[in-house]
């Protein structure tokens, strides 16, 4: 028997079996679909694109490691917060807390804020005036 005898036969046999060569192709379909593709959704961080389970778990396990990151930064700053308001109270229970010395000490910081804003403006101006 050569190819040809054999293709003859077969499209014969598909010919006579019509529905049933149809549903065993959308079946053979089906079942490649089921165990050759994995399940993929929309990625979380780049969007188009589709990842799988285990994409998908990288993405979180990152999400996760960044947010425990950014919630240790908001202990530390409320540590910071409850320290200076401890201390705070206890100058005003004690009574020696100083309100003029607190005030001098803002406007001395406010005012050295302000200089180098100052000093910054000057500069920037005289680089401009030199350019032109």
């Amino acid at each position: 028997m050569n190819c040809s005898e054999i293709l003859k036969k077969l499209i014969s046999f598909i010919n006579i079996h019509l529905g049933f060569s149809i549903s065993f192709a959308l079946c053979c379909l089906l079942l490649l679909c089921i165990a050759g593709c994995d399940s993929t959704v929309d990625s979380l961080t780049i969007g188009g694109k589709r990842v799988n389970r285990l994409g998908l778990d990288a993405e979180v396990n990152y999400f996760l490691d960044k947010a425990e990151v950014l919630y240790s930064d908001l202990d530390k700053q409320d540590t910071l917060k409850n320290l200076i308001a401890n201390h705070a109270l206890i100058y005003t229970q004690t009574g020696s807390f100083n309100p003029i010395a607190l005030a001098s000490t803002l406007f001395g910081l406010l005012g050295a804020g302000a200089v180098t804003d100052n000093v910054r403006l000057r500069r920037k101006v005289r680089e401009t005036v030199k350019t032109a």
